[in-house]
């Protein structure tokens, strides 16, 4: 069936990552050839929310067409999100996806880590440990990865133990004289003002640490290119 593009929802978008060179090759293969694969919906008609396509649809919108090829799931909306994760699981979802997807899970439809480690089929410590993932990573840092300015991979292994970091030195404080004043009588700063100067600290590196881990390289788990999202590896054209 087609749609028009100005009706679709696109309020998923988010949780992908975009990669502006695929998307260069697949609008080339679009202004040549056509849409190839259709792109999977959600709803019902006039509040069809896009789960898999969304390259697509933003390539066609650059082309200036009107409609889009699709194809409807008749399936509730959280029900078709970890279907299409699971298909899409051996084209490359990094972790950083799966934690996003859990989370939007866990707001929009009021799931629990356990019925969400059953939905996915996974133990629910591998539920727990995504969603710490970006309650701990900085949304600046989260939208650099999903603008694909820095790799996944390298957000996880530089910056999260970065993030963590003032955490633990304010909670080791805590525990060793808490209640001391950051300027006491003797003019000589303590504690207190000290890990808070650490914590500023461990701040202002991420984006240094973000932009010498180069963005994007060697990524594991990258879906394959055009016109087929995360969809090529399991519609056929």
């Amino acid at each position: 069936m087609e749609l028009e593009l100005r009706q679709l929802d696109r309020r998923y978008e988010a949780l992908r990552r975009r990669s502006p060179r695929r998307e260069r090759r697949l609008l080339a293969s679009l202004a040549q050839h056509g849409q190839q694969q259709p792109i999977i919906v959600v709803g019902s008609e006039g509040s069809d929310a896009i789960v898999d396509g969304f390259k697509r649809v933003r390539a066609l919108s650059m082309l200036r067409r009107d409609v889009v090829v699709a194809t409807r799931w008749e399936l509730p909306e959280p029900d078709a999100l970890v279907l299409d994760w699971q298909l899409r699981e051996g084209g490359g979802s990094d972790a950083l996806e799966q934690a996003w997807l859990l989370r939007e899970l866990r707001e929009r439809f009021d799931l629990a880590e356990e019925e969400l480690a059953r939905r996915c089929d996974r133990s629910k410590s591998w539920v727990s440990r995504r969603l710490a993932l970006v309650s701990e990573l900085p949304e600046e840092i989260q939208e650099t990865v999903r603008r694909d300015e820095l790799g996944a991979h390298a957000a996880m292994k530089y910056l999260v133990p970065l993030a963590r970091q003032p955490r633990r030195m304010s909670r080791a404080d805590e525990g060793v004289g808490g209640a001391e004043t950051d300027q006491p009588a003797g003019g000589r700063p303590v504690r207190g003002g000290a890990v808070e100067q650490r914590g500023r600290a461990g701040a202002r590196p991420a984006r240094s640490v973000a932009l010498s881990a180069g963005a994007g390289r060697g990524e594991p788990g990258e879906e394959p290119g055009p016109d087929a999202g995360a969809g090529a590896a399991r519609r056929p054209r």
